[in-house]
């Protein structure tokens, strides 16, 4: 009898319930791995829930192990790879819509093969544009540092100096002068309240995803990074559009699922815009010339 209610407990779907302390490390660079050793061992004739438990044992983010465990709950309870992992949230559209075409041909691992490749191609974009904007940022940031190591220890000192000489100095001199008598005297409060809200600026502009299309508004009105992100995005358009195509799937599905998983607001409304216009029977090259 005790055996039988271990068994029982095994098979409780209450206790495959995630901890409300439960942390994830490491999660996006597992989830790639994830999916790269889910394809190897679909191909070599093994079955999703064998696959997956295989995966599970290596795995340490305990969000994609919960994740997993998800997966094969659903799995088993009759959910297909494609509905099971959507459930999850953790992949674009368009890579569920890649999963489902290789379910629907019986190709799943090929299918998972190409989504392996994107996300090589992804990773290896991301690196690169994190290595070019690292020197930038970097110098604004020591920049900034020496700046308010300026403001706030020197030019107070330079006030006094100045004070006591009597000098008649030019406005801006004197507005400097006046700003570092102020912070010698309030910095404390002002140069963190400043970093404070800084941070805050950057988050709501670039992270919140209701106001961080005003972060890339602005970021189109600087001209270099305006040329690299229209780049960039002609070249996943290009990439993701052609594997969508090529596997099978129809133009304006490929096009759907290509504006739901878009990172830039002004490129979804593109691309909601070509899918409306390809509808109505119009070509790529009509649509792309009557949107500027």
């Amino acid at each position: 009898m005790s055996s039988d209610k271990n068994l029982d407990n095994q098979k409780d779907p209450k206790a495959k319930k995630p901890s409300i302390l439960a942390f994830s490390f490491g999660f996006n660079e597992e989830k790639e791995y994830f999916i790269e050793n889910l394809a190897m061992l679909l191909a070599s004739g093994m079955d999703i829930i064998e696959s997956l438990e295989a995966i599970k044992s290596e795995v340490k983010s305990t969000k994609l192990l919960n994740i997993i465990d998800g997966l094969v709950e659903d799995i088993s309870s009759g959910f297909s790879l494609s509905n099971a992992l959507g459930k999850t949230g953790i992949l674009p559209p368009h890579i569920i819509a890649l999963i489902k075409i290789g379910e629907d041909s019986g190709r799943l691992h090929e299918s998972l093969g190409v989504v392996v490749t994107q996300q090589s191609k992804t990773r290896s974009f991301q690196s690169k544009i994190r290595a070019a904007m690292m020197y930038p940022v970097f110098v604004m940031a020591i920049a900034m540092v020496v700046g308010i190591g300026i403001a706030w220890f020197i030019l107070p000192r330079l006030a006094s100096v100045f004070g006591q000489l009597n000098l008649k100095l030019p406005l801006v001199t004197r507005v400097l002068m006046s700003f570092g008598a102020f912070l010698a005297k309030y910095g404390a409060i002002v140069v963190p309240s400043f970093l404070v809200g800084l941070f805050l600026i950057l988050y709501f502009l670039f992270v919140f995803s209701k106001t961080k299309f005003i972060g890339q508004w602005l970021l189109f009105l600087i001209p270099g990074i305006k040329n690299l992100i229209r780049e960039a995005e002609l070249a996943r358009f290009g990439y993701i559009m052609g594997t969508l195509l090529n596997s099978g799937l129809p133009v304006l599905q490929a096009l759907s699922s290509l504006k739901d998983s878009g990172t830039l607001r002004s490129y979804g409304k593109i691309y909601g815009y070509l899918h409306d216009q390809v509808e109505e029977g119009k070509s790529f090259e009509e649509s792309f010339k009557s949107n500027k």
